[in-house]
Order: C-alpha cells, then structure tokens, then sequence
C-alpha cells in the first residue's frame, strides 16, 4: 500500500491506520487540516 518516511511498509489500511492516526494528535494540524477542507468544499460548492 504505502510506507511512511522510516520506510516502514503497510500493506492494508488496518496496518497504516494507527500511524496515521499518530501524525495527527497534533492540535495545530487538525485546525489546519479542517481549514484547508473547509476551503476545498467551500470552493467547490461556489463552482
């Protein structure tokens, strides 16, 4: 499937979850990750 930058492998989503998930205990990169889909889905409902 894909591999982070250790170079770790997953095969399945179930592997790269908690990874994923991991990256994104940050507060400032959930804001930040909200903002920019709001953006998207703001940008795209005026097109």
């Amino acid at each position: 499937m894909t591999s982070d930058s250790s170079g770790t492998r997953y095969r399945s989503l179930k592997e790269f979850y908690p990874f994923y998930l991991s990256e994104h205990q940050d507060t400032t990169c959930r804001v930040l990750h909200f903002i920019g889909t709001g953006l998207i889905a703001l940008w795209i409902a005026l097109a």
